[in-house]
């Protein structure tokens, strides 16, 4: 399927072609291939192109534009396909950065996820975070 990001330090996946994979969508719901087409923030965009994110996995692609404009997404796929990074980057882009008060809750059912998660979420929005901002989570 599409490939996960390796975290930084560690060897690159392999990755099978986005061409050979089949995809059930919603009508009017279309792959958008980078990162730089989707109108991420540039601090987020910076972050994204640090962590070692070359280009969106087939269901990044699919899945980040609906989620940020305010549908509800079921985004089902393989373990490695990028659903974690997903969830994280539409978070971030979504976030309003303009105060230090609460933005967001994230609710994951595993352990493993929200660690995961929260590595995504620290790493690509460091160029968002404001001085005394911190992230707290939970299963």
């Amino acid at each position: 399927m599409a490939a996960a990001v390796a975290a930084p330090g560690r060897s690159r996946p392999s990755r099978l072609e986005d061409e050979n994979l089949v995809f059930e969508t919603s009508p009017g719901v279309e792959a958008i291939t980078s990162f730089d087409q989707m109108g991420i923030r540039d601090d987020l965009l910076r972050g994204i192109y640090a962590y070692g994110f070359e280009k969106p996995s087939a269901i990044q692609q699919r899945a980040i534009m609906p989620i940020v404009s305010g549908r509800d997404v079921i985004a089902q796929a393989q373990s490695g396909t990028g659903k974690t990074s997903m969830i994280a980057l539409s978070v971030c882009q979504m976030v309003d950065t303009s105060s230090r008060e609460s933005k967001l809750s994230v609710h994951l059912p595993h352990d493993e996820i929200l660690v995961r998660t929260m590595q995504y979420l620290e790493r690509a929005s460091e160029d968002m975070l404001t001085e005394g901002s911190e992230a707290l989570a939970a299963t």
